[in-house]
């Protein structure tokens, strides 16, 4: 049995709950050692880091304004990664390779790629807005949500004949539209 000590907080003895910073962030633990050990290869020191993590993350006085605890947790992971692998190279004579450098790179599109992925789907339904309805509708179901020739014909009361016409009409207005952009 656990005795409480005056210095002792009592709410460590407390139940969780799903606002609790310590529910919060053991949601995601597991997976947040995975991901560290994978970018640093060394389980001890992501361990190490983890622990560092809950510490700052229950300590953290801005926790209510957390939309996307998972999200913000990663960030956290990638800042300390970054402070790793800065304190290395401070430790070390040798700088770290380019190639050392894009392991730690984030997996997720920068900004500029965002911006041009946001600008390609405008003009893709910009594109698809200039085509008649039934054929947006056999481009839609077809190449968006994957239907056959057949399923689509079925839902939209066409053969599948005209299926075809219509998606190759869709398909050579879009991409001329797309070259033009």
């Amino acid at each position: 049995m656990q005795v409480l000590s005056i210095s002792q907080p009592a709410t460590h003895f407390l139940p969780m709950t799903s606002t609790d910073p310590r529910y919060l962030f053991l949601e995601y633990r597991a997976e947040l050692l995975i991901y560290l050990s994978h970018r640093l290869g060394d389980a001890e020191q992501a361990e190490e880091l983890v622990q560092e993590m809950y510490i700052r993350f229950c300590q953290s006085p801005s926790l209510g304004g957390i939309e996307n605890v998972r999200a913000y947790l990663f960030g956290m992971a990638r800042h300390i990664i970054a402070d790793t692998i800065s304190a290395r190279s401070r430790s070390r004579t040798e700088s770290i390779s380019d190639m050392e450098l894009d392991e730690y790179a984030s997996p997720y599109p920068g900004p500029d790629a965002n911006a041009a992925a946001r600008q390609m789907l405008e003009h893709l339904a910009a594109a698809l807005d200039d085509l008649p309805e039934l054929t947006r509708q056999i481009f839609t179901l077809n190449r968006l949500y994957q239907y056959s020739h057949q399923e689509v014909g079925d839902r939209l009361g066409v053969s599948s004949s005209t299926v075809q016409k219509h998606l190759a009409r869709a398909l050579a207005h879009v991409a001329a539209q797309m070259r033009e952009h």
